[in-house]
């Protein structure tokens, strides 16, 4: 297992020692720190296949939806893209973005927005349907782990997940044959 893994043993004898696993594993595993880990990465080696191939996400902290203004300041392409898209008036024009919440699994949580309007529709909506409770987060997260193991939902609390990425398209609507969108 990865508990197992002597780094410093491999770190001491590079030459010779070979590990199959990347030091800081939740650099992989959680979607903000690998869209940090990509970032990082292409800004160091600007003419690799992964920095040519992948673009930019934007990620941001958010913990509750009415505060979306404030988490969006610094995601720049991204305000600046929905900012395009709200003139156009045909949505297939417009460039989608792919949300994903950081910490989340199975792909709960992904959704698709082109204008912030939309973006704010998908917090809102993940807030309404969030149960009323005084109990606290045992109990929220307890709701939110038998609505995992039946497959009912798609229950996400914002204020638990925090970290979101947003992601572009990957290619432009031009440079496909057959473009569709969801």
């Amino acid at each position: 297992p990865y508990e197992t893994l002597d780094f410093e043993y491999a770190a001491d004898h590079s030459s010779t020692v070979l590990i199959n696993s990347y030091m800081i594993r939740k650099a992989l595993i959680r979607k903000h720190y690998l869209s940090a880990t990509v970032e990082t990465w292409s800004a160091k080696h600007p003419s690799s296949s992964l920095a040519t191939g992948v673009k930019r996400s934007e990620h941001f902290e958010l913990d509750y939806a009415e505060f979306l203004d404030d988490a969006l300041v610094e995601a720049f392409d991204l305000r600046e893209s929905l900012e395009r898209n709200e003139e156009k008036e045909d949505p297939a024009q417009r460039d989608w973005w792919i949300l994903k919440p950081g910490m989340s699994d199975r792909g709960q949580g992904i959704r698709l927005f082109s204008t912030q309007d939309e973006l704010q529709a998908i917090f809102d909506g993940w807030e309404a349907d969030r149960p009323d409770s005084d109990a606290g987060e045992d109990e929220d997260e307890e709701v939110a782990d038998a609505g995992d193991r039946d497959g009912s939902g798609d229950y996400i609390t914002t204020s638990h997940l925090r970290h979101f990425v947003a992601q572009p398209p990957q290619y432009r609507r031009e440079h496909c044959s057959s473009a569709r969108h969801v």
